[in-house]
């Protein structure tokens, strides 16, 4: 009888990388957003780092909300993207615009706004009203229909947040039959603490997170970007481990329930190498994953076109790792043997540790 030719590692390892990779390719383009948008964002706070926060701060908020909403729009695979209209339709009455395929969507006028009376009491629902409804600065009826986009704050007054305490003023002018009656309805019905859209929301920005912002941009940035690339790895890290196990398993389910049917093996033993190699192969997948997005994290920050591509980063590592062994972190060294061998990047031993 011919002897039948066994699937080389070589191809499955392939195989369940790149099936791995492209089930996150939503949380890869995050990261792209999560780049796009700070960069968007940095440029922005360059122009205005002269000027205080009381006038900056509602420039810096429009940028923060458009790249959090653009992430989750990607992360949820949502073509819908928010776009701030700043710079290039400054005297825009929207401040962002919701879109998907260069078609608005819908329009929101967003106010960031922290203010006291002379006593100390806050009155940041009351002007954020005001404010919205164009009430001061002739602006009234301007942003009829758009969504009013406010910051978030929890806990504002008497347990409701700034939102709840802010459709109840909106609410109560509303029905007071003053002459802006219909522009405080408008604003009662559209106000909103986070941008939003279908499934997609920002999740808003707190008055804090915009002075962090302002106080060190570049920082900031850096944080939204690396909370983004360590989505993305444990993603990735994650579906490669899956596909990995799964690969593994079918192809050594068919060997050897095959050796089983020729009375080679017995059915108990054909289960245990199913299950050693599921094992295995989540283990190199998911190796694989995680140091694949390491590479083009680097790659992006450094403007690599070639590495900063998840398939080429993804191959890169998977046959860095498909014969030399696969250490994890796990102990206080920082270095734990699952399987024999040491990690090569290049040609460059690295010793027993992961480093990216």
């Amino acid at each position: 009888m011919k002897k039948k030719k066994k699937i080389p590692e070589k191809e499955i390892g392939t195989i369940t990388a790149m099936a791995g990779d492209a089930l996150a390719q939503n949380t890869h383009a995050a990261v792209n957003e999560a780049i796009s948008g700070m960069n968007l964002f940095l440029r922005k706070a360059a122009q205005v780092k002269n000027v205080d926060f009381a006038q900056s701060k509602g420039n810096l908020f429009e940028y923060i909300e458009a790249c959090k909403f653009n992430q989750r729009a990607a992360t949820v695979r949502n073509s819908v993207r928010a776009v701030v209209t700043d710079p290039t339709d400054p005297h825009a009455a929207a401040d962002i615009r919701i879109v998907r395929n260069n078609q608005t969507l819908k329009e929101v006028q967003a106010k960031f706004v922290k203010t006291a009376n002379k006593n100390g009491v806050d009155t940041s629902a009351a002007e954020s009203v005001a404010k919205q409804a164009g009430i001061g600065d002739q602006h009234v009826g301007k942003y009829h229909e758009m969504d009013r986009l406010i910051r978030k704050q929890e806990n504002y007054k008497e347990g409701k947040s700034l939102l709840e305490e802010s459709k109840r003023i909106a609410k109560s002018r509303a029905d007071s039959g003053n002459i802006y009656a219909d522009e405080y309805r408008d604003v009662e019905k559209h106000l909103t603490d986070e941008l939003h859209h279908e499934n997609v929301n920002s999740g808003g920005t707190t008055y804090e997170e915009v002075e962090e912002a302002h106080r060190d941009p570049t920082q900031y940035a850096k944080k939204v970007q690396d909370k983004q690339f360590m989505a993305d790895s444990l993603n990735t890290a994650k579906n490669m481990a899956i596909t990995g196990a799964a690969m593994s398993g079918i192809i050594t389910g068919i060997q050897s329930f095959v050796l089983v049917y020729q009375d080679k093996k017995t059915f108990r033993e054909a289960v245990a190498d199913v299950g050693t190699a599921a094992g295995k192969g989540a283990i190199r997948g998911g190796a694989t994953g995680f140091l694949s997005v390491g590479i083009r994290r680097t790659a992006l920050r450094h403007g690599s076109k070639l590495f900063s591509d998840s398939n080429t980063a993804t191959g890169q590592w998977n046959d860095r790792l498909r014969y030399c062994g696969v250490f994890i972190c796990t102990r206080r060294d920082r270095s734990e043997t699952i399987s024999s061998g040491n990690i090569e990047y290049s040609g460059k031993r690295r010793g027993n540790s992961i480093f990216y």
